[in-house]
């Protein structure tokens, strides 16, 4: 079987993995164990593995059905080797809208798609729609939504498949969707990761682009982390290759994740390349990171559990937001209370690159505020309350004594006419 090549850091190490020929003797719905369901042993194949788990005709290096299975692990039970929602490793037909829930343990990985393509005539190949949710249990390898794998020239796109995580551990990296081609065009969108609590221990991408001399895009991808423990960098979307692009891509930072001394956060990440657009959405407070970098929009939305005097991001090597756009907004609908002279710290870092950032003002909770950069922090003050508006009522009432003025007025202008003939004041 043919490999992929990727690499996922993990604590200044780069493991270079294969992906493995995953195969099972069922269709479309499988839930292990169940009545009549048993684990293939794939170690003749290069790379492979005894007992993985994926839909029928996998073994044969393509899934009977390559789209709308549903693949269950069960709470408390385990697979030694693979689980996949589909795979094709022998043409062009795409993959798509596979789901894969798993609450046990898992020796290996686990992909919601994978199609491998590295034969001729040059035709482009993708995976879509599929996704992975883990709920339990422990994954020793990756996970990703979806992963597309062009060895030859044509095109290789990952679009729309997800990855959500509410409870499980992952040894190694997460990623909504992959693109990897040989020498064509790479292209990631709309991939989706979604932590709500768990483990991870790599890096966690939103979507990943990767071609050897061709173009790379990750575009439209997102993260969002509301929870849970991360030990690796946090990437909205990276794109490697000959010409890179990584727009519009977002990371989302809500309620209190934990994230390891040297995690780092990134919003498009691209490789030699092209970096625009990305934006950090940030709704917590009190959190640390190790590096900041990578982000063209800086979204803050102070939450109500905010005081005076609070960090809400500490950065503990470089905080690079250079030429970045900043957002301030409240959190919801209410916020904060806020008061003449507080202080809220956005960002404070071991060293702040902000060229570019130049002090803004604005409103905000009805008072006016002052943002701007101070050596190595990114400071908010509160400064003065806005004036009231005008009332409803006011207004009513002053729009009613104009009213009643012109009549009088106007009146007025009848009572004191001039007698012209018959139309006389009285006539």
């Amino acid at each position: 079987m043919k490999k992929q090549s990727l690499s996922c850091a993990l604590g200044g190490a780069a493991i270079a993995l294969g992906l493995s020929l995953a195969g099972s003797a069922w269709a479309g719905s499988v839930t292990y164990p169940g009545p009549g369901v048993t684990l293939q042993d794939l170690s003749s194949y290069p790379e492979g593995y005894t007992d993985s788990l994926a839909p029928a005709g996998s073994a044969s290096g393509k899934s009977s059905s390559l789209s709308g299975n549903t693949v269950t692990l069960l709470r408390g039970d385990a697979v030694p080797g693979d689980v996949y929602g589909a795979i094709n490793l022998n043409d062009t037909a795409a993959i798509s809208g596979n789901k894969v829930y798993i609450n046990g343990d898992v020796g290996r990985w686990v992909n919601g798609g994978y199609l491998y393509y590295g034969d001729t005539p040059a035709a482009d190949v993708s995976v879509s729609g599929n996704s992975v949710a883990l709920d339990a249990g422990r994954v020793n390898a990756w996970v990703s939504g979806g992963i597309v794998v062009n060895a030859d020239t044509g095109g290789a796109t990952s679009t729309g498949n997800s990855v959500i995580l509410t409870g499980a551990k992952v040894d190694l990296c997460v990623e909504g969707g992959n693109a990897h081609s040989g020498s064509g065009a790479a292209t990631v969108l709309n991939n989706t990761v979604t932590i709500m609590a768990g483990t991870v221990s790599g890096i966690v991408w939103g979507g990943l682009a990767e071609t050897n001399i061709g173009t790379a895009v990750a575009s439209n991808n997102a993260v969002a982390i509301s929870g849970g423990t991360l030990n690796g960098a946090v990437v909205g979307a990276s794109a490697v290759g000959g010409a890179a692009t990584a727009s519009n891509n977002t990371v989302t930072i809500s309620g209190t994740p934990v994230f390891g001394a040297t995690t780092q956060l990134y919003g498009g990440k691209a490789f030699g390349g092209i970096s625009t657009g990305n934006t950090l959405k940030f709704h917590s407070t009190g959190l640390t990171v190790g590096h900041l970098g990578d982000f063209q929009n800086l979204n803050f939305y102070l939450p109500t559990t905010l005081t005076p005097g609070d960090t809400l991001l500490a950065v503990t090597d470089t905080a690079d937001i250079t030429n970045a756009t900043v957002h301030v907004s409240l959190d919801g609908t209410s916020g904060p209370t806020l008061h003449v002279g507080d202080t809220f710290t956005f960002i404070r870092a071991k060293t702040l690159n902000a060229a570019g950032i130049t002090p803004l003002t604005g409103m905000i909770g009805g008072f006016t505020y002052t943002l701007k950069a101070n050596s190595n922090q990114l400071v908010l003050r509160i400064d003065n309350p806005l004036p009231p508006a005008p009332t409803m009522g006011a207004l009513a009432i002053g729009e009613g004594a104009v009213l009643a003025l012109g009549t009088l007025f106007l009146a007025g202008l009848v009572l004191v006419a001039p007698r012209r003939g018959r139309y006389q004041a009285g006539a």
